[in-house]
């Protein structure tokens, strides 16, 4: 019977569902929101060094201190990945690389908005069983677009190995 372990080592691809939370901060405003995210990260892909994919999709309810309306984020972190810690039950794995955001309102202002920027992923694997395994998320990245804008993801979810 294989050991957790060497399931990892045989399946280094992990692919993870779960929900996140946007929190934005620019111009002064704070502006959470709920969402889902999708992610797909393989650390060992070239020895020590991987890669990973991140997407997050976002419906918030945005409240700037004026108006309240819906809007819809998509954001997208992909880049090296790097397995800190592992030890077959628990990992850490990070990914830093570009971030690319795209936001769009949903009332009669409109609006639509496209930002690129540097980023980073920050996991803790809980591998429960020989495939599966629990996930808590801090992804962060700053946008370069007019003024800046500091983007936080925290997250939850369950992922697989394959």
């Amino acid at each position: 019977m294989p050991t957790l372990a060497s399931a990892q080592e045989l399946n280094p691809n992990n692919l993870d569902f779960g929900a996140a939370c946007l929190i934005a901060i620019s111009d002064d405003m704070v502006s959470p929101g709920p969402g889902v995210a999708v992610s797909w990260n393989n650390p060992t892909m070239f020895g020590p060094v991987g890669l990973g994919a991140y997407l997050n999709i976002v419906v918030p309810f945005v409240t700037p201190a004026d108006e309240t309306y819906w809007g819809l984020a998509i954001s997208l972190l992909a880049g090296p990945s790097y397995m800190i810690f592992d030890n077959d039950v628990f990992a850490l794995p990070v990914t830093a690389g570009i971030h690319y955001n795209v936001v769009g309102r949903f009332d009669n202002n409109g609006g639509f908005g496209m930002n690129i920027g540097a980023g980073a992923s920050f996991d803790f694997l809980w591998r429960f069983a020989q495939k599966w395994h629990a996930y808590g998320r801090v992804m962060a990245a700053y946008n370069f677009g007019a003024g800046g804008e500091f983007l936080m993801f925290p997250g939850l979810g369950l992922g697989f190995s394959f």
